[in-house]
């Protein structure tokens, strides 16, 4: 007999908190690509929050690390779609999720 996979809220708002936080920080980071004529210490600022705000969780968790690997590309993708249709920007971020060699 299966058992099914149960979740507690903890869980759920963790996973909430890192789509939420990676998500907003893909935005602010394809935004500053973008509009280099936007790229102020507010745009700054919000980018090194996400950025922290998403290490803590990540040095907190080896499951959210396991998570955020599993679905980076497509939380890239929905934000390269995000910013084209808010800024009206068509294909501007066509190319796959960007890969950093460590």
């Amino acid at each position: 007999m299966a058992q099914a996979c149960c979740y507690s809220e903890a869980d759920h708002h963790q996973h909430e908190g890192l789509i939420n936080t990676t998500r907003v920080l893909l935005v602010e980071l394809l935004l500053w690509q973008a509009q280099p004529d936007f790229q102020n210490e507010a745009r700054m600022h919000s980018i090194r929050e996400a950025r922290s705000i998403l290490a803590r969780m990540l040095h907190r968790s080896s499951v959210l690390k396991f998570i955020l690997g599993r679905i980076l590309e497509g939380l890239y993708a929905d934000a390269c779609q995000h910013v084209c249709e808010q800024k009206n920007w068509q294909g501007l971020f066509s190319s796959p999720l960007p890969v950093c060699a460590e």
